[in-house]
């Protein structure tokens, strides 16, 4: 039916991701760059509104959430869900306010205890790294750690040479004889170093059943951890599940 299709809109740091669902199905998805609001708004209006009544909005880029709302609410008249609302309501959230845990991170846990038995780890790894760990009693808790852009940002800063740094696609074996191979290889230690040790230290803690990659580097780091599964969308399935949530608890 109709009323089955919706839009989930993810407003992260860097981009926006449009993805189309009918149900729990995911139909399609796009991504777009920030300053690429008009192009958005294109996509959705031709590609999109003909299928669906219903706009979910999940988002972690708080500066921009604000703007971008009152745009979407000003341009659309079909019914829009703040995902954000009742954030704490969809699994046990253990963490200190836990209406301080970003909503991404809920997302992920959300949409992993659909897909697998707790206990489950939970690395999304993009702008940020996050790694949570998911059990029977719910989201327990995780690191944040710099992602490979901000590494790789942060490495450039460094220098006062015009270096183009390009994280490398395997660790080192030798030491680096340039300063472009010694930063480049160091920002990709950095990253794989920190993600390392922090399954380790849940691992010490817990045995956990699966291991979970998402976001836009969990390929690359797949490489890295062979236990790892990857899934690309599972914010998006996440963010969906939370909008399902939504429309059932109206209809009750």
């Amino acid at each position: 039916m109709l009323k089955d299709f919706r839009i989930i809109l993810d407003l992260g740091h860097s981009a926006i991701k449009v993805a189309l669902f009918r149900g729990i199905q995911l139909i399609s998805s796009s991504s777009f760059s920030l300053d690429k609001l008009p192009e958005i708004f294109v996509y959705i209006e031709n590609e999109l509104f003909p299928y669906t009544r219903l706009i979910g909005l999940g988002w972690v880029n708080y500066p921009k959430y604000g703007e971008f709302l009152a745009l979407v609410k000003s341009s659309w008249k079909i019914p829009i869900v703040n995902l954000a609302d009742n954030k704490t309501e969809y699994i046990p959230v253990n963490y200190e306010p836990p209406e301080s845990l970003g909503l991404d991170r809920i997302a992920n846990a959300y949409a992993a205890l659909e897909l697998f038995n707790p206990p489950i780890v939970v690395a999304d790894i993009g702008t940020a790294v996050t790694v949570d760990l998911i059990t029977d009693d719910g989201f327990m808790g995780g690191y944040i750690l710099p992602g490979p852009k901000i590494l790789t940002e942060c490495y450039m800063n460094i220098t006062s040479q015009k270096i183009s740094i390009k994280i490398p696609n395997e660790l080192p074996v030798y030491l680096p004889q340039s300063s472009q191979e010694a930063l480049s290889f160091g920002a990709l230690i950095t990253a794989y170093g920190g993600l390392k040790e922090s399954l380790d230290i849940i691992r010490e803690s817990i045995k956990y059943e699966s291991l979970i990659f998402t976001g836009g580097f969990a390929g690359y780091f797949h490489s890295f951890f062979e236990e790892s599964m990857v899934f690309p969308n599972l914010t998006l399935e996440g963010y969906n599940q939370m909008l399902t949530w939504h429309i059932e608890a109206d209809t009750e």
